[in-house]
């Protein structure tokens, strides 16, 4: 697994490459920095809603998941992801 400093180089020169978006908001996830997660993983989903069968989606609510009910991060992108959706 690359650093999260070598993936935060990789998405800051293409922030379309969405494999190393991915790939840094995992590392982000890890490092329990869930609101860059959050982050990247929407700029996914806005970016292309089928990327690897919609793993933006689905990375937040695994990421709502472990922040837990009443979390307010959760709650906030909660709103931002139905936004997105709807």
């Amino acid at each position: 697994m690359d650093s999260e400093a070598a993936l935060q180089a990789a998405v800051t020169a293409n922030p379309q490459d969405l494999e190393a978006c991915y790939a840094l908001a995992v590392v982000q996830t890890v490092a329990e920095e869930y609101e860059s997660a959050l982050t990247l993983c929407l700029d996914i989903l806005r970016s292309d809603r089928e990327f690897r069968d919609d793993i933006g989606r689905l990375t937040m609510i695994r990421i709502f998941d472990v922040l837990g009910k009443g979390n307010e991060l959760a709650t906030k992108y909660r709103r931002k992801l139905f936004n997105a959706l709807h």
